[in-house]
């Protein structure tokens, strides 16, 4: 901090051509030493320029997907990103939206939970994130092309079968 009060002087007795605009930046330098001496760090999430995205997403669904209020702008939050950007990269890595994505990886949550458990459908709805089993029942239909019971009946007898 002494430099750029010495050289602070120094353009000010010299009045150099730019001197005023040398005068501006020593002294914002100084006010920056000043503050980064008296301010801690800030600790930040960095992911680096070399973050594969696709990945990061999928790390992020997987660990949040049970949370029925996950929504765009907590992932753009969590990204430092804005969710209509979010929302561009998910159809480009994933070919849907988040809103479909995370639809897609509860269906396939769910699916495992009802060959794997003798959970309620009301259980796996919670479990998965959505917020009733009817909402669960209705995308599944939509999605799988067959109700819950049917798809639960068909592996069942597969695993019996084994």
């Amino acid at each position: 901090c002494q430099e750029y009060i010495r050289q602070m002087a120094d353009e000010f007795c010299q009045k150099s051509w730019g001197w005023f605009y040398k005068l501006q930046f020593l002294y914002a330098s100084f006010v920056l030493s000043v503050v980064s001496y008296f301010m801690p760090p800030i600790q930040t999430t960095t992911f680096g320029p070399a973050r594969n995205l696709p990945i990061e997403f999928t790390k992020f669904l997987h660990a949040n997907y049970p949370n029925p209020d996950l929504s765009l702008q907590d992932v753009a939050d969590y990204f430092y990103m804005s969710p209509r950007h979010v929302n561009r990269l998910f159809k480009d890595f994933f070919g849907a939206s988040l809103s479909k994505t995370l639809t897609q990886y509860r269906i396939n949550y769910a699916k495992n939970y009802l060959i794997d458990t003798d959970f309620s459908v009301d259980e796996i709805a919670v479990k998965v994130g959505f917020s009733s089993a009817s909402t669960l029942s209705r995308l599944f239909k939509e999605v799988e092309g067959m109700t819950i019971s049917e798809y639960r009946f068909r592996h069942v007898q597969r695993k019996g079968g084994q």
